[in-house]
């Protein structure tokens, strides 16, 4: 949203809170684990954000989502 790339309504915090509820998504906190796994990457990617999001998929098994091109150098399997 701060960059202008994306345009979500004024209650867009109820939004997500209900996709993820009607997905049975969960939060994930940042542990451990991830601080020790996002060290060890490689620098395919140079965001930290998205290093983090990618060594938390690779700790916990889950897939991404995104269509970022360099998420694919990675071994976390990656959907979009």
């Amino acid at each position: 949203m701060s960059l202008q790339r994306l345009e979500l309504s004024p209650d867009w915090r109820a939004s997500i809170d209900n996709g993820r509820a009607r997905m049975g998504a969960r939060w994930l906190a940042v542990e451990s684990n991830h601080c020790v796994q996002v060290a060890q990457l490689p620098w395919h990617h140079r965001d930290p954000f998205d290093r983090m999001l990618i060594a938390q998929a690779m700790c916990e098994g889950m897939t991404l989502i995104s269509r970022d091109r360099a998420f694919a150098d990675y071994s976390a399997p990656v959907l979009w």
